[in-house]
């Protein structure tokens, strides 16, 4: 299983902020959290880049949908803006 450090508050998968870092400060430690948009678990589905990809892939196919509680969506949220903030990641 191989996997590039993500050190940053930013889903892997979708690029939702998740106000902590979902990998630890060293960018290497999952939190086993799940992403609100995404819902994937940090540590499984992320766990390798083949498995970040794969996850991003089933998220565009399915329409960038938000699949947590309406409550928990940022106001003003774009799926669109936040999936470019995604493929900024390293």
């Amino acid at each position: 299983m191989t996997r590039t450090p993500r050190p940053g508050a930013r889903c892997p998968v979708c690029g939702l902020d998740q106000g902590f870092d979902p990998w630890g400060s060293d960018g290497l430690t999952p939190s086993f959290a799940i992403c609100s948009c995404c819902f994937i678990e940090f540590g499984y589905e992320d766990a390798s880049n083949a498995g970040v990809m794969t996850a991003r892939a089933a998220w565009i196919e399915a329409g960038c949908p938000w699949r947590g509680s309406v409550s928990e969506r940022p106001a003003a949220w774009d799926p669109q803006v936040q999936l470019i903030d995604s493929l900024k990641l390293p």
